[in-house]
């Protein structure tokens, strides 16, 4: 079969629909990856903290910089985490 032949009815939606599924599934395999199979998903710390950066851009631009304030709070909340080699700071 020629594949110009197979591609030859797609419209736009239905490339769009493929896109925009593709995106959700990554997304949703980021998620399960940073929750449950990364190296610092022990870490205790705040959902949105541990999945994407939108906890950082909120505290950044929409909190004008008071990120590190945050984490002032969080430290005071889970406490430092200690390791036999360092001390993991909540950053």
């Amino acid at each position: 079969m020629d594949p110009k032949a197979m591609f030859k009815d797609l419209g736009l939606a239905t490339l769009l629909t493929g896109v925009v599924v593709s995106l959700l599934f990554w997304e949703i395999g980021w998620i399960i990856y940073c929750r449950y199979f990364h190296s610092l998903a022990r870490v205790p710390g705040p959902y949105l903290a541990s999945i994407s950066e939108l906890y950082r851009f909120y505290h950044n631009f929409i909190r004008k910089g008071a990120l590190y304030l945050e984490f002032d709070k969080l430290r005071e909340q889970y406490g430092e985490i200690l390791t036999p080699f360092i001390v993991v700071r909540l950053v």
